[in-house]
């Protein structure tokens, strides 16, 4: 799982974001024991940077 990355999109800051699975779980773990809210949508997963990265490239389009 350590080279896995995922691309969210956050409709409060109206951006993408791209992690590592491994940080978006822990990070989502932390929210739920805590009761925050996550605003992130998970939108793909890739096997490298540059895939994740292209992913993205090709979704800014819908949001323009």
């Amino acid at each position: 799982m350590e080279n896995i990355f995922v691309l969210s999109w956050s409709n409060g800051q109206q951006c993408f974001h791209i992690e590592r699975i491994a940080d978006m779980l822990k990070a989502n773990l932390d929210a739920f024991k805590n009761g925050y809210p996550v605003d992130f949508i998970v939108l793909a997963f890739a096997d490298s940077f540059e895939a994740i990265n292209a992913k993205r490239k090709e979704l800014e389009d819908y949001k323009k």
